[in-house]
């Protein structure tokens, strides 16, 4: 008789929706919805459990890590955004431009926070894009600006509103 072995492959590692999400720091829902997005691949246990490639997933961590260490970040203060429509505006200026990635405009500390990619824009054409739609940094301004309180806001010339001053007649 002749015997015949064999051998059984070492079985492919796969990660739970729990360990995805803590490697990417997010919560396991984000995860599911990535899957569901086509983000994240993954297979389907016979229970209905999603289950991912740990190889993919490793390398793909690393990619993210290697992409945000050339991400660059600048915070720029500026004295003339004071309402939501200006957050807006500043967040639809920057996001246009090439080689951003993240903008957060702060209405409340009146500041700018950008992450960007050096390679394909540096922080002069940051600044000089905020502006350009009419948000100086804070050393944007000349003196005779920042001390005129009547100074107009870019956001109202937009609107093409006409607004009046009214005095009280001290009743």
């Amino acid at each position: 008789m002749h015997r015949t072995t064999t051998v059984n492959p070492a079985p492919v590692p796969y990660l739970s929706r729990a360990e995805v999400a803590q490697m990417f720091n997010v919560s396991p829902s984000t995860v599911t919805r990535w899957a569901d997005e086509g983000k994240l691949v993954c297979i389907k246990t016979l229970g209905g459990h999603r289950r991912y490639l740990k190889e993919s997933i490793v390398e793909l961590v690393h990619h993210l890590q290697k992409e945000e260490a050339s991400m660059e970040k600048i915070t720029i203060k500026t004295p003339g955004m004071y309402g939501d429509h200006h957050t807006l505006a500043v967040q639809k200026a920057l996001a246009q431009l090439p080689g951003i990635r993240e903008v957060q405009a702060s209405a409340a500390s009146r500041e700018v926070q950008v992450m960007f990619d050096g390679a394909a824009i540096d922080a002069a054409q940051i600044r000089a894009a905020l502006a350009a739609a009419g948000y100086p940094g804070e050393n944007g301004y000349t003196a005779a600006e920042a001390g005129d309180k009547h100074r107009k806001d870019p956001a109202w010339a937009q609107t093409n509103l006409r607004m009046t001053q009214t005095y009280s007649m001290g009743n």
